[in-house]
């Protein structure tokens, strides 16, 4: 049975796969500096929108 890839992460899932602690991933989702999007009380972290965010930072430098 072929394994569904999930759309979106949890906090915990999306700072790991960034690299970074889940304390400033809550920061720089509150400033709206990382894509989210708020689904009733929780917020995900749409995979694809997290892996442009981070091409588009790598330009930034």
């Amino acid at each position: 049975m072929q394994e569904i890839q999930r759309l979106a992460l949890n906090a915990t899932e999306a700072a790991r796969l960034i690299g970074i602690s889940r304390r400033l991933l809550w920061t720089w989702t509150n400033c709206g500096k990382v894509p989210h999007k708020r689904i009733g009380k929780r917020i995900v972290y749409p995979r694809v929108a997290l892996e442009s965010w981070l091409n588009e930072s790598e330009g930034a430098k």
